[in-house]
């Protein structure tokens, strides 16, 4: 091969490397559904099929000994719960193909590439960035509209949906700003979307990381990183209509369900104490029945995507 031949080789090596971990970060933002049957069908799932067939091609779609062992072991214990507890097998088998697929995709992009794990920090960090810069003119449209109660959430279809994608870069901005003792400017429109988010999840996940920003070798400095978050969870709670309904109505779920010393999900759904929060509904009763599954089987548990029928029950 000659010198020229080499080099572009080289270059276009470089370029499928560049292209995969690029892709594949932004397959993580990629929520939108395209169909639903079995499983929900998303956008993102394309870039990661199509990917996963380029590596196949090239020979570099790999999976180590250590992954087998665990995917086998991962096997053979939720088929016995699946068994035990009486629940369908096909559940335990599609969430086995997809945890398989996605452990092997993941290692084998990430276990070739030449970027850093700092660079692939900066990648996700830039993708979400970009991800909250254009969610600004659609917040922007809906409140020209008059809708008072829209929420920020970028091209996904509910904020916990954004926040779900984005926690991880918030969580980083805010840890890194306290390590560099200053505050980097292009992750601000990150950061402030979460307060038009106004997102439980995102404020109860912005509260952990302060507690997480103080020295666990301080008791004092533990103290400290915990009253400020307590602190800041109070005035998010007070100034927020958005947190005090979802908060409300979580503790009088549960004062309700002490009370009665059962929720069953069928009458709720039918009768709802609840009030109209979904968010509450979906938090208390999957609590509940994770509770109830865990107590039915406390060492193995009940099988891979049982949770469905459990709920049903």
């Amino acid at each position: 091969m000659s010198e020229a031949a080499r080099k572009s080789h080289v270059q276009y090596t470089l370029d499928i490397d560049q292209y995969l971990v690029l892709s594949t970060i932004l397959s993580v933002f990629l929520w939108q559904v395209l169909f639903r049957g079995a499983f929900n069908f998303y956008v993102g799932y394309v870039v990661v099929l199509a990917n996963a067939l380029l590596l196949f091609l090239r020979g570099e779609l790999v999976i180590p000994r250590a992954q087998i062992y665990f995917l086998a072991g991962l096997t053979l214990v939720s088929a016995l719960a699946t068994t035990l507890a009486h629940n369908p097998i096909h559940a335990m088998i599609s969430q086995i193909v997809g945890i398989s697929f996605f452990s092997i995709y993941y290692y084998s992009v990430f276990h070739r590439t030449k970027f850093t794990l700092a660079q692939i920090i900066d990648i996700y960090m830039g993708w979400a960035v970009f991800v909250a810069l254009w969610g600004y003119p659609l917040w922007l449209i809906h409140k020209l509209r008059g809708e008072t109660l829209y929420r920020f959430h970028s091209w996904f279809a509910e904020p916990s949906h954004y926040v779900y994608a984005t926690l991880p870069a918030v969580s980083y901005c805010l840890l890194k700003m306290q390590r560099d003792k200053r505050l980097d400017y292009i992750t601000l429109p990150l950061l402030f979307s979460y307060v038009l988010a106004d997102s439980s999840t995102g404020y109860l996940a912005i509260g952990i990381t302060i507690i997480l920003m103080g020295d666990f070798r301080s008791l004092r400095k533990i103290v400290v990183a915990t009253g400020l978050a307590a602190a800041a969870m109070f005035l998010i709670y007070y100034y927020s209509g958005n947190l005090q309904v979802r908060v409300n109505d979580t503790l009088n779920a549960e004062i309700k369900s002490e009370a009665t010393s059962s929720i069953s999900v069928r009458d709720e759904a039918e009768n709802p104490q609840f009030g109209e929060n979904a968010t509450t509904f979906a938090l208390v009763t999957n609590g509940y029945v994770a509770w109830k599954a865990f107590l039915d089987s406390p060492i193995i548990g009940n099988g891979l995507g049982s949770h469905t029928r459990s709920y049903g029950k």
